[in-house]
């Protein structure tokens, strides 16, 4: 085995430039066959996820600071009612 420092740093440096090409190839024909399509939705799903647990928690630190209910500024007279849902 060889040590660390004496592997490839990377495709570039290691392949001609035929084989790079030949890379370059199988890589398109990944896309163009629809290969890709799955991870595109996944990722999309996998955002939309995040974006609502973002929005979610978001919401949450509102309502526990009283931004939504009774706030510091709130109706009764500026007395902090707590700021429960």
């Amino acid at each position: 085995m060889m040590p660390l420092w004496q592997l490839p740093k990377g495709a570039l440096q290691s392949f001609t430039r035929d084989e790079m090409q030949g890379v370059m190839a199988h890589e398109f024909s990944h896309i163009l066959n629809g290969d890709m399509r799955l991870n595109i939705r996944t990722a999309g799903v996998i955002f939309g996820v995040f974006m609502l647990s973002v929005i979610g928690q978001g919401m949450l630190r509102a309502a526990t600071r009283g931004a939504f209910i009774g706030g510091a500024r709130g109706r009764r007279g500026g007395k902090n009612n707590g700021g429960a849902l």
